[in-house]
């Protein structure tokens, strides 16, 4: 029998990979309330987030700063400073970008605050893959990026009221012509789509 090499091995895995694809699923309630809407709150919590083969995020960033300052001294502090600044500084942005493309031509906006917004949604974060993209002596190896997500919408004044919630699960970095070697900038794309996913998900379902 002719044995299949590791490179194709990894570039079959890729292409079914690539067939992955995520949507928003309303898993209770309904967010009906927010037809006729201007603005909607948006904020994030990372709190109970799973993240590859670790039960939450603690465990995954200890390994990892230790094994990287154990090779160069200081690159682990420096590598945990940007996983962090990376929530604020591009997933969050993004996410918010691509939502508000979806759902500004029905006159509603996604906030990072407003006093005026009756509505707020909390996007949980509960699982992160953060793949990577390695070039090897024998070939390439890759893994795309992908987040689980549960959206709530709650009252802004009274956040403990669930009106709905959404969920999205696998949502896969984007294709970007094999350069996706940045960890930041292939979970950043997972949020783009989530964000342009929940304002199509409002778009069809909830704004027309």
């Amino acid at each position: 029998m002719k044995k299949i090499s590791i490179p194709i091995i990894v570039s079959i895995f890729v292409l079914f990979s690539l067939n992955i694809f995520a949507q928003a699923k309303l898993v209770s309630g309904d967010m009906k309330v927010l037809k006729g809407q201007s603005e909607v709150i948006l904020k994030y919590d990372y709190s109970n987030m799973g993240v590859g083969k670790y039960k939450n995020a603690d465990e995954y960033t200890s390994e990892k700063v230790a094994e990287m300052n154990k090779k160069k001294e200081g690159s682990g502090d420096a590598w945990l400073e940007k996983w962090n600044s990376d929530r604020t500084e591009r997933f969050e942005p993004s996410f918010r970008k691509d939502f508000n493309n979806e759902v500004e031509s029905f006159s509603l906006s996604g906030k990072d605050d407003s006093p005026n917004a009756k509505y707020t949604f909390i996007i949980r974060t509960t699982f992160t893959e953060p793949g990577f993209n390695a070039t090897m002596a024998i070939g390439f190896a890759k893994k795309p990026a992908t987040i689980d997500v549960i959206i709530d919408l709650v009252e802004t004044a009274n956040p403990g009221n669930v009106i709905g919630s959404v969920e999205m699960k696998k949502i896969q970095s984007k294709n970007m012509g094999g350069y996706d070697y940045d960890t930041g900038g292939r979970i950043e794309s997972c949020y783009e789509r989530a964000g342009e996913y929940l304002g199509k998900y409002l778009v069809k379902n909830v704004l027309k």
